[in-house]
């Protein structure tokens, strides 16, 4: 009996002498240079190495591990890789040779993706005219005065002023007569108008917003424009913002300065 135990403590300590030696190669070897050399390290076959890493340590082999094939395709440019699947495929080979094909298929299908998102963004932006002049959109008066108490008439007026108000979203800007305040993004707009009300009542957690708009209780007038024409919502947002940064660059709304 004790003999067994001795010999449960010896399994123990090389498997955890292996995972250990596993994570000292894995910050400067790729999963299957580390298990190469575990093997020959340890005397034990790959398959060996690798059920103990599963057992002690819950390491399995990586679906996936990026490739120096691979890395070196990604830095090739479309017009390369495009000329190397072509040579590939008139050679007609399979094994290794097929594996790199998929492999530039992958890369140029996603550059192409890319290219389209990017497109759509910079549509939208050299539709910027549509946005340029705060002045031309719709708007309304504001009482940023109103007490925390009244707060329900404040936030039925911004309902009221904004169709839709549920789903729209869009860019506003807040003014003080001919000062520009505050260039935002809202999704949805009336969410981030009623904000700042409650930032001017001292009832918003950031001390920043709450500081800025506290001084500001009085009459404001509240731009906004319906900029929601992209369907993939993550697309729509940078394009949005961009446009924001674009307008703060133009006004200087005084809560960035």
């Amino acid at each position: 009996m004790g003999e067994e135990a001795y010999m449960d403590d010896v399994v123990d300590d090389l498997n955890r002498d292996i995972t250990c030696m596993y994570h000292c190669f894995s910050s400067s070897k790729t999963f299957d240079e580390s298990i190469t050399d575990l093997s020959t390290m340890f005397q034990l076959t790959e398959k060996e190495i690798l059920e103990i890493l599963e057992i002690t340590d819950n390491i399995k082999k990586p679906k996936f591990e990026e490739t120096a094939s691979l890395k070196y395709l990604k830095g090739l440019s479309t017009k390369e890789l495009n000329g190397l699947y072509k040579v590939l495929s008139t050679q007609n080979l399979g094994g290794e040779s097929l594996e790199i094909r998929k492999e530039i298929e992958l890369i140029v299908e996603k550059r192409v993706l890319e290219n389209e998102n990017f497109a759509v963004v910079g549509e939208e932006i050299m539709n910027f005219n549509i946005y340029s002049e705060i002045e031309n959109w719709q708007n309304f008066e504001l009482k940023f005065e109103t007490k925390l108490s009244e707060k329900h008439m404040v936030i039925d007026i911004i309902k009221s002023e904004i169709p839709n108000f549920v789903k729209l979203n869009g860019i506003y800007s807040i003014f003080d007569k001919t000062e520009c305040l505050y260039i935002g993004v809202g999704r949805p707009i009336w969410s981030r108008i009623k904000s700042h009300y409650t930032a001017s009542q001292k009832e918003d957690k950031a001390k920043r917003w709450s500081d800025f708009f506290s001084q500001y209780k009085r009459t404001l007038t509240v731009y906004w424009i319906q900029f929601d024409n992209i369907e993939n919502k993550i697309i729509g947002d940078k394009a949005r913002i961009l446009v924001e940064s674009i307008l703060q660059e133009k006004y200087k709304p005084k809560f960035e300065q």
